[in-house]
């Protein structure tokens, strides 16, 4: 009982903060349009399947020399996290960005997921992107991604 409500109670919050956010717009476009490195990555991930058992696999991936960003002016983003490559394109609005991945570690990708993030502590140096929770009946995805110049 006591993982039910947790669960409940980390869906409410979630709802809370995909509900509450009014936008800054303050990023300037054109500023991203940079290489960046990865500071770090951070995935929360709760699943509860039919609500018996409650699971978390949060993960903590801490950028290592030669990890980057690179966001680029046609709209496409390229990533190297570790070994692994991705492929993306991005549209930035005001504090808005929302990441279409088309490629997963150079193997293209048929139906590419779409994921919306908010852009913050955005200066000529550091960029924090916080994904728009993604809120199933029986999961919760937050994507934290942290990078520098």
């Amino acid at each position: 009982m006591k993982k039910i409500i947790t669960l409940l109670l980390v869906t409410a919050i979630g709802f809370s903060i995909a509900s509450c956010h009014k936008g800054s717009g303050n990023p300037a476009p054109g500023t991203l349009n940079s290489n960046w490195q990865l500071v770090n990555d951070s995935t929360i991930y709760y699943s509860c399947g039919l609500c018996a058992v409650v699971t978390s696999a949060n993960t903590n991936y801490v950028g290592r020399y030669g990890d980057y960003y690179n966001f680029n002016v046609n709209g496409t983003l390229y990533i190297k996290e570790g070994t692994a490559l991705d492929t993306a394109t991005y549209t930035l609005k005001q504090d808005t960005l929302q990441l279409t991945f088309s490629g997963y570690n150079g193997v293209q990708t048929k139906n590419g997921g779409a994921l919306t993030y908010i852009v913050s502590n955005f200066t000529a140096h550091t960029l924090k992107l916080t994904s728009i929770p993604v809120i199933t009946p029986s999961t919760l995805y937050k994507h934290i991604i942290n990078l520098s110049k």
